[in-house]
């Protein structure tokens, strides 16, 4: 049902041709790719979103908040503590070259019992999105982050 209800919208609004108002598959990290914009420091904390771009020719569907992983600069695993915040999922519709949003906050001040350098830093955060089992990897090119690398993120939204 909501795959035909939200077929339906895309098509009134112009969004997706009627051939993909058919069939919208969920958005895999194939279909997209990403970036890390409008960081906003603040006193040992930092804000920024993390826009996705549907790079593919058919429109996709984005539902909720996926997984992240920091990887170091040989590409291994960093220490990733993703926490879920708000706002929650939303079913958003991706047509080619649209774009939808993620909320990270993360912080760059060592926690209790950590040593001065959090953790090795990380080059790169590979974003799963919802229901997908490949992921797009984003330039992190923030360093450490702390607290186990504890990392906030909410849902995908649109801008």
């Amino acid at each position: 049902m909501w795959g035909t209800l939200f077929s339906a919208v895309a098509l009134a609004a112009g969004l997706v041709s009627p051939a993909q108002a058919d069939v919208v598959n969920q958005c895999t990290g194939q279909h997209l790719t990403g970036e890390i914009r409008n960081v906003e420091p603040g006193a040992g904390q930092r804000w920024a979103t993390l826009r996705v771009r549907n790079a593919s020719t058919a429109a996709c569907l984005l539902n909720g908040y996926g997984t992240l992983q920091l990887t170091n600069q040989s590409g291994r695993p960093n220490p990733t503590n993703a926490v879920r915040i708000a706002p929650g999922r939303v079913r958003i519709l991706l047509a080619p070259g649209a774009v939808a949003d993620k909320t990270l906050h993360w912080g760059v001040i060592p926690g209790p019992g950590e040593p001065d350098q959090c953790q090795p830093p990380s080059t790169a955060l590979k974003v799963t999105p919802p229901g997908s089992r490949t992921a797009v990897t984003v330039v992190f090119p923030f360093g450490s982050v702390c607290q186990g690398g504890r990392i906030e993120h909410s849902a995908f939204h649109t801008p």
